[in-house]
């Protein structure tokens, strides 16, 4: 498993310690936790692709968007997700996320939904350099 649940973290929340050796791999794998908590994602079938783009002027706050972004669409587009690509650039003084979702309409019928995010929270977030790589403390308001 790409990341660890955090039990007794957060009350009425769930939170994730996220590593990867590289910052593309810590995105990629806290998109995933989240992912995951919306639903089972071997039972959605990849039937549309979504893209989109952020940029920040920090890593941290580019990751916190991107998580944003993933809850945005679910309720938006009404919509969860079995995979998603990750591209981060940097440019001068700012970073800049490319993301690609695939995944389908919510159908309670054919697909295993788990537990609704309502938001991503500022309490314990961070994301830091590890001696591994990067690792990110995520929560999620459920």
């Amino acid at each position: 498993m790409p990341y660890k649940i955090l039990e007794d973290e957060a009350t009425a929340d769930v939170a994730f310690l996220v590593n990867g050796k590289t910052l593309d791999e810590v995105f990629h794998d806290s998109a995933i936790a989240c992912l995951d908590t919306l639903a089972d994602r071997k039972t959605i079938k990849p039937n549309e692709t979504l893209e989109f783009e952020i940029k920040k002027d920090s890593e941290e706050k580019l990751l916190f968007a991107m998580l944003e972004e993933i809850v945005f669409l679910k309720d938006t587009k009404n919509m969860v997700f079995s995979d998603v690509k990750i591209k981060i650039l940097s440019q001068a003084e700012s970073f800049v996320l490319k993301a690609k979702l695939k995944g389908d309409e919510i159908n309670h019928k054919k697909q295993n939904l788990r537990t609704d995010i309502k938001a991503i929270t500022l309490h314990m977030f961070k994301l830091s350099k590890s001696a591994e790589g990067w690792e990110a403390k995520l929560v999620f308001d459920i």
